[in-house]
């Protein structure tokens, strides 16, 4: 059946975030399953509106704060659709990841205007005794996902943990229902990217992420340990925040800076490309690889072997389908699987293989579909 849906996002391409590339590869699909859609996003200056791929992308001034709810309130009555999707991260929405008046309005557009559905890509700030400065945001992020769980007629989590940080916000009018994040790679064909020529025998240690402080402390450590037990290897930094990254480790003089290659930020084609030259990307996870991780995703899809970690937000299938994982982000751990992974082809290929199936069969954007459209 036909319906138009209404996204509701706190990012949407060109600005750069995991959420806004999902969001609009899940626009762009469920177009293509014969929906309407229209996307609403914020806007800094004045407002607009485009349509591309039968995609209407309408941005208002500030349209999920305080000045432009009330904007966005008529614009959502005149449009009249019959879903609202709300892909959910606080700090998405401003006001330091405390936005009250939104989960306010939220509700009462669940209510009068569309059923509210919800994807949860993150839930809320942790409460820790070893944060106090954070207890506030902690507080008010609790409030504000129990508000908006509470609105919801259906309700989506990305990673099976945040149904149990559900259950422990509040009650909920609905079942929590897992829905993981594909890979946005996942049907593009490797091309458009400017490789380096192929040469037998070296080997390319890849990560692709947004490099935040224990990936960088794993790749570094990596770059130590790793890179001078095989004169021939290289790291490839790819994604936001690569060259910020190796320009640091230049201006410190680090003895692999000569071994780094950097082609920054990548279209998904020539990203897909320089993936597919990887023997092995490495991707630590201090919360431990989980069905949210959309840079895991691409490894799995494209075919990549993948040395990544356990952690609390991991899923129970991850040490169960894939034959080779670290069981607990420690570096130590990380380092001596990528070691016997670069050192054993074999290895390597189980591993491709195993990944390849347990995207096929959980995490492919039709699985996905298939789940919002029932």
């Amino acid at each position: 059946m036909r319906h138009h849906w209404v996204i509701l996002t706190g990012e949407y391409p060109p600005e750069c975030g995991g959420v806004g590339d999902y969001s609009a590869q899940l626009a762009a699909r469920l177009v293509q399953c014969d929906q309407d859609v229209t996307v609403m996003a914020s806007s800094a200056e004045e407002e607009s509106e485009q349509s591309g791929n039968g995609v209407r992308v309408l941005r208002i001034p500030q349209a999920f704060r305080l000045s432009g709810l009330g904007r966005t309130e008529r614009v959502l009555r005149q449009l009249r659709p019959d879903r609202l999707l709300l892909q959910y991260t606080p700090h998405a929405f401003g006001y330091k990841a405390m936005n009250l008046p939104l989960a306010s309005s939220l509700g009462r557009w669940g209510r009068s205007i569309a059923p509210l559905w919800v994807i949860f890509h993150e839930v809320v700030f942790p409460f820790s005794l070893y944060k106090p400065q954070y207890m506030v945001l902690a507080f008010v992020t609790h409030m504000m996902a129990r508000m908006i769980a509470q609105s919801a007629s259906r309700i989506f989590v990305t990673a099976w943990a945040w149904k149990r940080v559900l259950r422990r916000v509040g009650p909920q009018r609905v079942a929590s229902e897992w829905l993981p994040v594909p890979s946005n790679l996942e049907g593009v064909a490797p091309a458009g990217a400017s490789l380096p020529a192929e040469d037998d025998g070296e080997v390319w240690l890849g990560h692709l992420g947004a490099y935040g402080p224990w990936a960088e402390s794993v790749l570094e450590a990596a770059g130590r340990k790793l890179l001078p037990c095989y004169p021939r290897a290289k790291m490839v930094l790819l994604g936001r925040g690569s060259e910020s990254l190796a320009r640091q480790w230049q201006e410190r003089g680090v003895g692999w800076a000569d071994r780094l290659v950097v082609p920054g930020v990548l279209p998904p084609a020539a990203l897909a490309a320089w993936l597919q030259r990887c023997c092995l990307l490495l991707q630590p996870y201090p919360d431990g690889v989980s069905s949210r991780r959309t840079t895991a995703m691409a490894a799995l899809c494209g075919g990549i072997p993948l040395a990544t970690n356990l952690g609390p937000l991991s899923e129970p299938f991850w040490s169960v389908r894939l034959p080779s994982i670290a069981a607990a982000p420690r570096t130590e751990d990380l380092l001596e699987l990528a070691t016997q992974l670069l050192g054993d082809a074999r290895r390597r290929a189980e591993l491709t293989l195993h990944g390849q199936q347990l995207y096929q069969e959980l995490f492919r954007w039709d699985c996905l579909l298939t789940r919002l459209l029932v």
